[in-house]
């Protein structure tokens, strides 16, 4: 499927804790699973950022494969404020070449992989990621 341009800036920030028994470089791989990118570990912490929305194209494609537009769409304005919006995404699924988005943090075993937006308008990113449903 062919991703639509998103011309706005934009800000991606994907990361995720590091707990004591796992291992940093499986954590990294299920992060690049989301998006392929570099990643640097701060503290308990690995870490990714971003500014290109390209960087986005296999969660934009992965909500389409499963036809999941209107669960992401409401995550995604549940958790916006101000010029920011993020979603959780279950660790261990990513792992496994699988996203699975969660409503909460706690849904995630082992903490979820955090993916935040910041842009101008978080709704116009909103309507690009994850449409509004039309007849």
């Amino acid at each position: 499927m062919k991703m639509n341009s998103y011309n706005k800036p934009i800000t991606i920030t994907i990361h995720t804790k590091k707990n004591k028994t796992e291992n940093k470089e499986r954590i990294s791989q299920a992060l690049k699973n989301v998006i392929d990118m570099e990643y640097s570990i701060e503290n308990d912490r690995i870490i990714g950022n971003t500014d290109n929305y390209k960087d986005l194209e296999t969660i934009y494609d992965r909500i389409r494969d499963k036809q999941i537009i209107p669960v992401v769409r409401r995550l995604f304005r549940n958790n916006s404020k101000n010029n920011k919006t993020r979603v959780y995404i279950n660790k261990q699924a990513a792992f496994v070449n699988n996203i699975v988005f969660c409503d909460r943090a706690d849904e995630s075993p082992l903490g979820p992989i955090v993916v935040t937006i910041k842009t101008n308008n978080v709704e116009e990113f909103i309507d690009w990621i994850s449409p509004r449903h039309t007849k």
